[in-house]
């Protein structure tokens, strides 16, 4: 083929076009990569690295996540733009009816967070939400929301 019969033209792309990406100074994609652990158990971790010629540890962030039928628990952890961060969210749904979602959060620089949100819907044109929550920065917030669907 091509590029086994010129060999020295394919190098000499292939070294034009790394070239013109430093010139560039092209970001690099950030990488991730999700994996099953069995158990109902998943892993995601992630890594960005910044542009070409200013490589530096962006964002690093890893995830675990357990799910069963009706219960859902995700752990996260990040480092990015030199905090660190974290949270748990948990989600409970045991019919079509009803769920319920926790999450718990801290940011470097921003403190914690916690929300609390139930919703129940008795019939398919009804839905009632309740949502409760505090930050930090923010303080307290409550919400009632009700859907009527005509």
């Amino acid at each position: 083929g091509f590029v086994d019969g010129n060999p020295e033209l394919v190098a000499g792309m292939a070294l034009l076009a790394a070239a013109g990406a430093f010139a560039a100074n092209m970001e690099i994609p950030e990488i991730s990569q999700s994996f099953g652990l069995g158990g109902g158990f998943d892993a995601e971790m992630g890594v960005r690295l910044g542009r070409i010629r200013n490589l530096a540890l962006e964002k690093i962030e890893a995830k675990l996540k357990w799910q069963s039928s009706q219960v859902t628990a995700t752990l996260a952890a990040n480092y990015e733009d030199s905090k660190l961060g974290g949270g748990l969210d948990l989600s409970y749904k045991p019919d079509d009816k009803l769920s319920m979602n926790l999450h718990g959060g801290y940011k470097e620089g921003q403190g914690g967070e916690a929300n609390l949100g139930l919703n129940y819907k008795p019939r398919k044109d009804l839905s009632i939400g309740l949502n409760a929550g505090w930050s930090e920065e923010k303080g307290s917030n409550v919400g009632v929301g009700v859907k009527l669907t005509f």
